[in-house]
């Protein structure tokens, strides 16, 4: 029998109903639902023949199932549980219609390429993850001013003086490099955006570059506050002078299952009006 991943965000009152609601459903189509929850996932195995995550949510649940499922092939299906819901694309009214479109393999696939982010302090690697939307360097400490040395492909871009600087894909174009003054990027193309977060120089402006790129942000030795690097939101690493953080196109990507034939310029036009 297949089986079907319910990852579950249950700070959302609607999402232990609904997950209720579709196993029901499933048994009934002969699937079998295996609810994960993300706060209580000690112990939990990923089912075996899974052929769909379902996520209950909004996009931060996207992010970490994203997280969880990498390089297994397995589609990431969102309902949308939450506010903005770029990523989680079906609203919870349409499950149903979403779901059967899926078994009946009438729906499209969209592949999304994620940024592999490393860190590396005196040569050695200390701390790898990948994301879907963005990696982000920003400071924490009292005196906000962050001194980050940039450089791509081994090419010096030069040194940013801002709150900090993220590296985001072509999804993670809509979320927070938004709005820190980014582009809207089409979330199948294969560019990465870099984005100074609050540069304290008007001349400092985001870039979109070739996803071929490494991307390297080394933190100046005079840098006095303290950083952080902060991961689709939900994975954190402390930060040093001298560390360097490298942002390389992953090698796999992750694909996201969009109902009907939804363009993703309709989606703009509704969550941006």
């Amino acid at each position: 029998m297949k089986s079907v991943l319910i990852v579950i965000n249950r700070e959302k009152e609607e999402a232990s109903k609904l997950a209720t609601e579709l196993q029901i459903w499933m048994k009934e189509k002969q699937l079998e639902p295996v609810v994960w929850d993300p706060d209580h996932y000690a112990g939990q195995t990923l089912p075996e023949n899974c052929t769909l995550a379902l996520v209950l949510g909004g996009d931060g649940t996207m992010l970490y199932a994203a997280s969880l499922l990498y390089g297994t092939d397995i589609p990431l299906l969102g309902i949308n549980l939450g506010n903005v819901g770029f990523i989680t694309s079906t609203v919870k009214e349409q499950w149903r219609n979403t779901l059967q479109a899926w078994l009946e393999g009438s729906y499209s696939l969209s592949p999304r390429m994620m940024v592999d982010v490393a860190v590396y302090r005196d040569g050695l690697q200390i701390f790898r993850h990948q994301a879907l939307n963005e990696g982000v360097i920003a400071a924490h400490g009292l005196a906000k001013i962050a001194f980050l040395e940039v450089n791509l492909s081994g090419v010096w871009l030069g040194e940013y003086r801002a709150d900090g600087i993220l590296v985001a894909t072509p999804t993670g174009s809509t979320a927070y490099s938004l709005s820190a003054g980014g582009p809207i990027v089409h979330p199948e193309a294969e560019v990465f955006v870099l984005t100074p977060i609050c540069p304290h120089s008007l001349t400092h402006r985001p870039i979109v570059i070739p996803s071929n790129e490494r991307v390297t942000v080394t933190l100046a030795e005079r840098q006095r506050t303290e950083l952080g690097l902060t991961v689709d939101g939900h994975t954190f690493t402390e930060l040093r002078p001298g560390d360097e953080v490298r942002f390389l196109r992953a090698p796999v990507k992750t694909g996201l299952i969009l109902p009907g034939n939804r363009s993703f310029y309709e989606l703009v036009r509704a969550k941006l009006q």
